[in-house]
């Protein structure tokens, strides 16, 4: 099966917005747990003491995790600009095709050719109007589904998807 289509400014700033989403919460969130274990593990002796106490007594505060989550979120979200991406990058101005079958993922750009074993897929996401096929834990190509000839086609590419050994498959159906 081959399908075809120019990627748009639009696919791109959907699929960084859930991209982004996600690591935008979960990264903030990390930060803070290893700030409070860090804090929680200062020795007894030393908050006792004067300043030291003061200064641990308020990093405790929950105003102090909420200032972390939302310096370190915004430092994530603008670190990716998808309309600054979409302008630099020549490929998606051309038209991409996607050559899909049992075995492999073929995908054709005006840069060239390359193909991806299906088991070499490290996830790929559904979406209700795309897939997302990562090849690597922070790299995706964007399949939209408006590439499809129709929603037979769709059907047909779930079902190489399930037959394939991908390590982590997440379909809408």
């Amino acid at each position: 099966m081959e399908v075809k289509g120019k990627i748009e400014l639009a696919d791109l700033k959907k699929m960084s917005a859930r991209v982004m989403l996600r690591i935008s919460i979960l990264l903030p969130l990390i930060v803070i747990l290893i700030i409070a274990l860090l804090l929680n593990m200062v020795p007894s002796f030393i908050e006792g003491s004067g300043v030291l106490s003061v200064v641990f007594n308020i990093s405790r505060s929950w105003h102090i995790y909420l200032f972390v989550l939302l310096l370190v979120s915004y430092f994530v979200l603008s670190k990716y600009d998808p309309i600054k991406a979409y302008k630099k990058n020549l490929v998606f101005k051309n038209e991409i095709t996607y050559a899909i079958n049992n075995k492999q993922l073929g995908i054709t750009t005006s840069k060239g050719r390359i193909c991806y074993n299906w088991n070499s897929i490290y996830k790929i996401r559904e979406y209700t109007d795309s897939f997302l096929l990562f090849h690597s834990f922070n790299e995706a190509h964007i399949l939209p589904k408006r590439f499809f000839n129709s929603g037979s086609d769709i059907g047909r590419f779930r079902k190489i998807l399930r037959g394939a050994s991908i390590k982590r498959l997440k379909l809408l159906q």
